[in-house]
């Protein structure tokens, strides 16, 4: 199998710190990359094509949502993994268009 490319982001350090370390437990998993916003993410996904993002949800400024919607559009591939502690059922279904994963 091939390695799996990750873009991670979250506005958080310690929180991609901390993702980056489980992630990286998998040897078939590798962090290439990170991002703090939405913007960010967004301009990375253009220039990497990575395979997976994982995202927050809640970020100041563009939140992950917005950014999945803008990076799918140019990346319909591209699996997104969003993460998010916020525990409303319909902020949950509004992710399922954009992304192909939610964890609420």
């Amino acid at each position: 199998m091939s390695e799996i490319s990750v873009l991670l982001v979250d506005d958080r350090g310690l929180v991609r710190r901390g993702f980056r370390r489980i992630l990286e437990d998998d040897p078939e998993i590798r962090v290439v990359d990170e991002a703090a916003n939405g913007q960010e993410t967004i301009r990375l996904a253009r220039q990497l094509h990575r395979r997976v993002i994982v995202m927050d949800m809640a970020m100041p400024g563009l939140d992950g949502v917005q950014a999945t919607r803008e990076i799918v559009k140019d990346e319909p591939n591209v699996a997104v993994l969003i993460l998010t502690c916020i525990p409303r059922r319909t902020t949950c279904a509004t992710l399922w268009t954009p992304a192909r994963a939610a964890i609420c």
